[in-house]
């Protein structure tokens, strides 16, 4: 199945609905993203750090602390700095990473990363490992850790200051979810595990 080129915009938050996918569907990503590790860590950025991509495409070696488990990322949205924690599985990853500390360790545009992102996600369509259709874009992965954190939950304020986001009431949309959604916040066990080991 193709999404046509109009639906390859970034995805879209409004007061009614945020675009995410479910952490089994992002998993999906992941593996179809396997044999590509510069979009794969670009991926794990956005989704285990919950970084706009602008962010993730900036971060250096020097902004990340794998002894004390957080990431720094500096002139953030607003110009604003914040500190990430690295979760475990981020941290596997990075643990793999050398270079320059003072180049971003993904070096690549955000229109080329966007086209990537669709590729895999169409990949995972076209097979049935995914049956969520939305307009994917750069920005669907940050909606979907932000979403998995609320489910997980870590208390909204925390969220907040993780996202880096300007006020709790952004955050809180976060938690304003269309009917079809509310099943994925409707108490039932989330399996952490994909996190948290």
């Amino acid at each position: 199945m193709l999404i046509s080129t109009q639906n390859y915009i970034m995805g879209i938050m409004n007061k009614n609905h945020v675009l995410y996918l479910k952490n089994s569907d992002v998993q999906e990503l992941f593996i179809q993203a396997g044999k590509r590790p510069k979009i794969k860590l670009l991926m794990y950025l956005q989704y285990y750090a919950g970084l706009r991509i602008s962010e993730a495409l900036s971060i250096t070696l020097n902004d990340i602390d794998l002894n004390d488990r957080f990431l720094k990322v500096v002139s953030g949205k607003g110009n604003k700095d914040r500190v990430v924690p690295i979760f475990p599985k981020l941290a596997e990853l990075l643990f793999t990473m050398d270079g320059s500390v003072k180049k971003p360790i993904v070096k690549m545009g955000r229109s080329n990363a966007r086209k990537r992102y669709v590729d895999i996600y169409n990949e995972c369509l076209d097979s049935g490992k995914i049956k969520k259709i939305i307009t994917l874009g750069t920005h669907t992965l940050r909606h979907s850790a932000i979403v998995n954190w609320l489910n997980m939950q870590i208390p909204i304020n925390r969220v907040q200051q993780y996202a880096g986001h300007s006020s709790i009431q952004v955050t809180q949309a976060y938690t304003r979810l269309s009917p079809e959604d509310v099943i994925d916040l409707s108490g039932l066990k989330i399996d952490t595990s994909l996190i948290w080991t």
